[in-house]
């Protein structure tokens, strides 16, 4: 907190360059919906931060459906 303002420390994983995501059907709707954000316009929004990433590589697997996944 700042002056009784949070701040968003972004992780590694979205200032570096590369991505990897292990059964990316096991990430929460939430989570999914930050990722499926950063494909689409390559903007990572958490709150009211919102983070560029101009160049990026993403690897993702997805696991067979089952009750530990989330359709995506």
């Amino acid at each position: 907190m700042k002056d009784g303002e949070e701040v968003v420390v972004w992780r590694q994983f979205v200032t570096g360059f590369w991505k990897i995501i292990d059964e990316v059907n096991r990430l929460t709707p939430y989570a999914q919906d930050i990722l499926l954000s950063l494909l689409a316009e390559g903007k990572v929004k958490y709150y009211d931060a919102i983070n560029t990433i101009e160049k990026y590589t993403l690897y993702a697997t997805i696991n067979p459906q089952d009750v530990g996944t989330f359709e995506i």
